[in-house]
């Protein structure tokens, strides 16, 4: 589309065409090829948020299952730690990928067993609760009798 007549739309959307410009634009679309030119643009406009509505396909692909991944995992560690060529290079690379392993290994490790002896257990939350009966009575007399002895 010329880029004066599309100028001159947008600005006629907006409805900040001034006088002399609203007769460039008549004038401009006083032209069949301006009118088909702008025909065109607006079924486009009008047609393209259905195509795009329509052609919405999710495409799934296939996930690996829980054998495979862990086989690739296995696979991998223990190319990780096959010997390599004589290359210097080879071996200090390896060298920082086992260390790399085997300390974010050892920081999940701790990480877990942390969080396991931080967390309450439930056995002594059960056992203090269970075993002052006359806690709980007493607590039901002071709050139904608050004023009392």
């Amino acid at each position: 589309m010329n880029d004066e007549l599309q100028n001159l739309l947008h600005r006629w959307r907006e409805g900040s065409l001034t006088a002399d410009e609203m007769r460039t634009l008549t004038a401009l679309l006083a032209k069949p090829e301006a009118r088909q030119v702008l025909r065109r643009d607006w079924f486009l406009e009008a047609a393209l948020p259905e195509a795009l509505a329509a052609s919405a396909v999710i495409v799934r692909t296939p996930q690996p299952s829980l054998a495979a991944k862990l086989r690739g995992w296995i696979a991998g560690w223990l190319t990780a730690c096959a010997p390599r060529a004589s290359h210097e290079e080879d071996a200090a690379l390896w060298a920082l990928r086992l260390w790399a392993r085997t300390s974010f290994a050892a920081l999940a490790v701790g990480l877990v067993t942390s969080a396991w002896l931080a967390w309450p257990q439930r056995e002594e939350i059960a056992t203090e609760t269970d075993t002052e009966p006359a806690y709980f009575a007493q607590l039901m007399l002071e709050t139904q009798l608050p004023d009392s002895p």
